[in-house]
């Protein structure tokens, strides 16, 4: 069975929108907005991959400890000087060199860590 999308509520969507284009590199594969009684936002690299769905809500629930999303990187520290470069607070890299996290406009945590 495949995992079709991963759901994120948020009260940020322009922001989520923004931090999953620019720093993720994912785009909209489907937009709900004005379509659906909540604003409703799919975002990946492909319309066949996972997706990340934001849902804006006024009051979004926090469960944003423990989660994760993962994303490969050919180059993690490149890819941790961009994320600097944007603006945004990255955790250190791992001594080990093969990843580090920073936090979305909501607090999940997204992971760049080498591909491979």
């Amino acid at each position: 069975m495949a995992m079709t999308h991963i759901c994120v509520y948020t009260a940020k969507l322009d922001e989520s929108i923004k931090f999953y284009s620019e720093v993720v590199g994912l785009e909209i594969v489907n937009d709900l907005r004005g379509k659906t009684p909540f604003n409703i936002v799919f975002m990946a690299n492909s319309p066949d991959e996972t997706k990340v769905e934001l849902i804006e809500s006024a009051n979004p629930t926090d469960v944003t400890q423990g989660i994760a999303f993962g994303y490969p990187v050919d180059d993690v520290k490149a890819k941790y000087e961009e994320v600097k470069a944007m603006g945004l607070n990255p955790e250190d890299i791992v001594p080990n060199g093969r990843f580090f996290f920073v936090s979305d406009p909501n607090g999940v945590k997204i992971q760049f860590m080498i591909r491979g």
